[in-house]
């Protein structure tokens, strides 16, 4: 059917609902301007109208496919290409005591607690505390979902995350898997950084479904986490290398904190065990963790990695090779 607009070569594109827009923006124009428009006899004014009105209609539609666009932009993971034997993680997330160096038998029910952090960041959490094995789990889930929208709904076969974490395939694995899941769904978290002025609310998985039956898993990435995993925000793990440090909770967590620096600083004992989140003996601690520098040099992680007997601080050289 013809229309006002179809001598306006801008039109060309234009669906039924851009001429009706085009349309109600032009009556209104004529409503306002009705006088002058009786006066001009050439009707000049009318042709500038309907311009006007195509022009405005194509300028939204522009800007709503531009908006469309940095929205894809914001909402999905990386989209470079990066190697399956890497995993993903929050720079923010690593450089705190979100996920402790701890056993599963020392967390506790935390309420609205202050977690140690770097300087810039600040974390405020209420659940059951979560450590290194509940990190494992959410860089999985992570990669899993890569290049797809946060929120959209993942359905993955249980051993497929399972395999991915160097676990078994039996009964007692799966319970595990479940019992890790609900953990990861539970926690509210506040996590702000205040150098960019961002701050994320919420749960760190949105939903999950388990699917006995089939043994398979649904769930969605909450799509407010998408900043905590933009450019400047992650950083890449070497997975091999983690898995090999299964059950090393100081070295995991070390593992996880010095992959989120390109240029490691030199940490004092004391402040690597704040930030850790360990609840051991700082005497004990200190051992520990001359013992997860050493692991770490075994797996070709560090080049160097020592106590400083005379100022504490830990000196360490990362492996050029392993960076990203």
């Amino acid at each position: 059917m013809n229309n006002i607009f179809e001598a306006i070569e801008e039109t060309k594109d234009f669906t039924p609902s851009d001429f009706a827009e085009a349309e109600r923006i032009y009556k209104k124009t004529i409503e306002q301007h009705q006088d002058a428009i009786n006066k001009d006899t050439k009707g000049t004014l009318e042709r500038i109208y309907k311009i006007t009105a195509v022009k405005q209609v194509k300028a939204e539609k522009e800007n709503n496919k531009k908006h469309e666009i940095r929205l894809g932009e914001l909402i999905q993971l990386p989209l470079f290409p990066y190697p399956d034997t890497t995993r993903i993680i929050s720079n923010d997330m690593a450089r705190s005591a979100l996920f402790a160096a701890i056993q599963g038998g020392n967390r506790k029910q935390l309420k609205k607690e202050l977690l140690a952090t770097i300087d810039g960041i600040e974390i405020i959490f209420t659940g059951e505390q979560l450590n290194q094995d509940d990190h494992d789990l959410l860089m999985q889930l992570v990669h899993i979902a890569k290049n797809k929208p946060f929120g959209e709904k993942i359905t993955v076969p249980a051993n497929t995350i399972l395999s991915g974490l160097g676990l078994g395939k039996g009964g007692k694995d799966h319970e595990e898997l479940k019992t890790k899941m609900e953990r990861l769904l539970s926690p509210l978290i506040a996590l702000k950084n205040t150098r960019t002025k961002i701050t994320y609310y919420g749960h760190i998985i949105d939903k999950a479904i388990q699917d006995e039956t089939k043994k398979h898993w649904v769930y969605n990435l909450n799509p407010d986490l998408r900043p905590l995993y933009d450019v400047t925000s992650f950083s890449l793990i070497e997975w091999q290398q983690r898995k090999a440090l299964k059950r090393k909770d100081l070295a995991r967590w070390l593992h996880s904190f010095y992959s989120s620096h390109a240029n490691p600083y030199h940490y004092s004992v004391k402040e690597l065990y704040r930030l850790s989140g360990s609840t051991a003996e700082l005497k004990s601690f200190r051992r520990s963790l001359k013992i997860a520098l050493d692991l770490l040099i075994s797996l070709e992680f560090f080049i160097v990695g020592y106590i400083d007997k005379d100022s504490d601080l830990v000196s360490i050289k990362r492996n050029v090779k392993m960076q990203k």
